[in-house]
């Protein structure tokens, strides 16, 4: 599992905890989804 999927994963179980069936969707955009991702320049 590369830091993309990680984070990803982490954030989205949060998400699940904190608001369980509130939680409609999670999008991801930018250099995530469009396969230019660079772990070395990453701003979280």
């Amino acid at each position: 599992m590369n830091l993309l999927e990680s984070v990803t994963e982490a954030f989205v179980r949060k998400s699940r905890e904190i608001l369980s069936e509130n939680l409609v969707g999670v999008y991801l955009h930018g250099s995530a989804v469009m396969g230019c991702f660079n772990e070395k320049n990453i701003i979280l």
